[in-house]
C-alpha cells in the first residue's frame, strides 16, 4: 500500500435503508442476512443504531435471468 493512501469511506445505512435498497419494504430481511453473517454490523460511538456497509449490500444483488416462456398457443 502507498504511504499517502487513504483508506476507502464506506458508505453506512441503517437497516431501514438497507432493505429499501433490496426492494422490502421492512429491516426483517436485512437483520435476517445479519444472523446468517452474511453482513457485518457497524456502530458509530456514542450510538446504538446499528449500520450496514452499502458496498456489502450491493454485493448482494445478483442480476435475475428471465428464461423465455415456450408459447403453449401454437398447439
Amino acid at each position: 500500500m502507498k504511504e499517502n493512501a487513504k483508506p476507502k469511506k464506506t458508505t453506512l445505512l441503517n437497516l431501514t435503508e438497507a432493505g429499501h435498497l433490496l426492494g422490502y419494504q421492512n429491516a426483517t430481511v436485512i437483520k435476517n442476512l445479519i444472523g446468517q453473517g452474511l453482513l457485518k454490523t457497524y456502530m458509530i460511538p456514542d450510538s446504538t443504531r446499528i449500520l450496514v456497509s452499502k458496498e456489502e449490500v450491493q454485493g448482494l444483488i445478483k442480476p435475475v435471468i428471465k428464461t423465455p416462456k415456450k408459447d403453449d398457443s401454437k398447439k
